[in-house]
């Protein structure tokens, strides 16, 4: 994909803000807490920068690249299985943090 030569700086310095003051919350709130719960939510995180990595790997991709149709198509589809397993330890982290409060 063309883009202008700042905004991949930009969103990867973007994205490692968001990542970074998350990851510094949960941090915390582990500490306070001590919710090992709260460790599903760091692998999503993980399973996040995983994504982000296809998608940014998707950007650098050079469009006079020979298999560039079939690079693109397996970045997408590995950054969207990222993403589903990301959303996953979310869903499965905020299951266990709700049970564990009702009980």
């Amino acid at each position: 994909m063309a883009f202008e030569a700042e905004v991949p700086l930009f969103l990867i310095v973007g994205f490692s803000a968001v990542v970074g003051v998350s990851l510094l919350t949960l941090v915390f709130l582990f500490i306070k807490y001590r919710n090992l719960n709260l460790l599903f939510f760091v692998v999503q995180l993980v399973f996040l920068i995983f994504t982000f990595r296809w998608l940014y790997y998707l950007i650098k991709i050079p469009g006079d690249h020979p298999m560039y149709t079939a690079e693109s198509s397996l970045s997408v589809g590995l950054a969207g299985v990222c993403w589903a397993v990301s959303m996953l330890f979310m869903l499965i982290g905020t299951y266990r943090i709700i049970r564990k409060k009702d009980k």
